[in-house]
Parts: structure tokens; C-alpha cells; sequence
């Protein structure tokens, strides 16, 4: 399983968060978890701070966004959401486009549904379609500012473009 943030390294840090029966679960490797602040003495050990810690972990990009969004077809808005962690109608994937991509890239790494692909199969995907994944990925590594992944990145793109 790799990590939801970088989509390269390995997870072996897991978090799972159940509110009304709806779960959410983040897979981290060792250096993302340590960019996000979690190593394991910074995790709390009081039931009222693991809950804050949790909050504050997946509401983290969704407060970048003006809390007064709202959806002309339902009126649901953005706060309310996030409140209660569903979509009130198919307009409110609209209205909240740009924080819902921003949230699922961070969660899942991609704003794409691409679904499961078992890994003999992987193998076999067309070049094409590595090398534009490959791309995306060496663009966040640049943006991040992390050159050694980025260079191992580029190293790959140009091993499937001969």
C-alpha cells in the first residue's frame, strides 16, 4: 500500500477516523507523516487530544476555503458540509469543486477515480499512460520542492520513454 499523499513511498503509518459510521482512513509514509508533524511522540495519548488531533488532521486543507460557500440547488454550504461530511445534492459537487479536489488530492493523492489495477496487470498498462502519471507526480515533487524525488522521477520517465 503506498502513501495517500506522495503516491511513491510505502505506508506504514495508518489513520483511521469513524464519525456516524462514516469512516475515513489515511495511509502515510515515515516522511510524509514526519512533514504533517506526526511521529510518534507527537501523538497524544488523552482521548480529548487524540479527538482533536484527528479533527485537525482532515479538516487541515478544508480551511483554506471561505466557509460561506454555498450550493444554489440545495443551499448546503460549505461549513455544513464539512459538518457533516456529505453532499447535500449532485449541484453541491460543483459548488464545491475546488475544495473537494483539493481535499481528495491530498487524501487520495489524485482528483481521478482510476480504481483498483492488480499488480500483474499493472505491468501491462500503456507506456503512455505511466509516463503522464509519472509527469503529474514529478510536478508535485518540484512544487514541494523535493528534487531527489523529483530526479528519481525523471530518472523513471526516461527509462519507459526508450
Amino acid at each position: 500500500m503506498f502513501c495517500d499523499i506522495c503516491g511513491i513511498n510505502k505506508a506504514n503509518i495508518h489513520f483511521k477516523q469513524i464519525i456516524n459510521n462514516q469512516t475515513t482512513v489515511i495511509h502515510l509514509c515515515e516522511q510524509c507523516a514526519e512533514e504533517k508533524g506526526f511521529s510518534i511522540s507527537n501523538i497524544p495519548s488523552s482521548f480529548p487530544e487524540i479527538f482533536e488531533f484527528f479533527s485537525n488532521l482532515f479538516k487541515e486543507e478544508a480551511r483554506e476555503f471561505p466557509q460561506e460557500l454555498r450550493c444554489p440547488s440545495c443551499g448546503m454550504t460549505f461549513e455544513q458540509f464539512q459538518k457533516k461530511g456529505r453532499l447535500g445534492c449532485s449541484g453541491c459537487f460543483e459548488s464545491f469543486k475546488e475544495p473537494l479536489n483539493s481535499i481528495l488530492q491530498k487524501i487520495h493523492g489524485g482528483i481521478t477515480h482510476l480504481g483498483k489495477v492488480p499488480t500483474y496487470l499493472l505491468e501491462k498498462l500503456p507506456k503512455e499512460k505511466q509516463i503522464e502519471d509519472l509527469k503529474s507526480k514529478l510536478r508535485e515533487a518540484v512544487a514541494e520542492e523535493n528534487y531527489e524525488e523529483a530526479a528519481r522521477i525523471r530518472d523513471m520517465i526516461k527509462q519507459l520513454k526508450c
